[in-house]
């Protein structure tokens, strides 16, 4: 059994790539019209903050989307990951049916010839270390995700909306737990499962026609910039997953941040009631 040496986040000992207390993380926002080439270019503006904290073996955390899954985002991480000759990269997912939608949304095919593996963490990882939490006891974290050199985020933006949108950041360390435990997980950062890179990407505005790509190494801040696109209040409480973080400081590169118009939808009335009625008009009440 691990101790717990995880929480809070904040406070703790610098390491390459943390956000040192008091410090200004920085964070890429680009908008295109391609979800491959948003991610890439975002990548592209961090690469200098990107570079130390990449160390094998890599675990991609992805939420998966069951029916609107993008596998293009994914071979951008792939690209810089591969450029750092880190081995084998796992791509995991704690997403309910992780494994079918790997194959159904093409992940498979989009990674081909690559040394990737693909792992769906609630049924398929075989060893989990248990930790000790104080006031909620033993839970239990995937090993494949604890031991990572390096852990990544890559959550589409579309999972942050809506009322019970969570987090990227606790999002990519609650699918790191087992499915029994993710009920009892208060929401404070585990220090094992918390992503040294987070990337949100996806469709935005009305008709999704713009896309978004929004990378950090902080991935507190990295949320604070979706929300503030998606236009939330990234402090709402969301049940037992919300924890109290330390608001973060961060300067934004690229794009600026434009929240998402609302949407705004007039109702449609039955023919002959509420009408506009035009009295210069030849049959002015509409009849036949």
């Amino acid at each position: 059994m691990v101790p717990d040496q995880d929480a809070p986040l904040r406070p703790i000992a610098p390491s390459v790539g943390s956000t040192i207390e008091g410090s200004t993380s920085t964070v890429a926002v680009v908008r295109s019209d391609n979800r491959r080439g948003a991610v890439a270019e975002a990548l592209a503006l961090l690469d200098a903050e990107i570079r130390p904290i990449l160390a094998g073996p890599a675990v991609i955390l992805t939420h998966l989307e069951p029916r609107r899954a993008d596998p293009a985002p994914l071979s951008s991480l792939l690209d810089i990951l591969g450029s750092a000759d880190l081995g084998e990269v796992v791509v995991a997912s704690g997403c309910v049916n992780a494994g079918a939608i790997f194959d159904r949304s093409g992940f498979r095919r989009e990674c081909w010839g690559r040394a990737v593996r693909f792992l769906d963490l609630a049924r398929d990882e075989e060893r989990w270390r248990t930790i000790e939490r104080p006031g909620i006891g033993t839970i239990r974290l995937a090993e494949t995700v604890a031991s990572a050199g390096c852990r990544i985020a890559l959550t589409p933006i579309e999972a942050l909306k809506g009322w019970r949108g969570m987090p990227a950041g606790r999002r990519a360390m609650l699918a790191a737990l087992h499915p029994d435990d993710r009920f009892r997980f208060d929401g404070v950062p585990i220090r094992r499962a918390w992503p040294d890179l987070s990337v949100v990407e996806g469709p935005v505005g009305r008709f999704g026609r713009e896309v978004i790509a929004i990378a950090g190494i902080d991935p507190t801040a990295v949320d604070a910039v979706a929300a503030a696109v998606l236009g939330k209040d990234r402090r709402r409480r969301s049940g037992t997953i919300e924890a109290e973080l330390e608001p973060p400081r961060f300067t934004v590169i690229g794009d600026p941040i434009e929240p998402e118009p609302a949407r705004s939808w007039r109702p449609s009335l039955p023919l002959g009631h509420g009408l506009r009625r035009d009295a210069g008009h030849g049959n002015p009440e509409g009849g036949s």
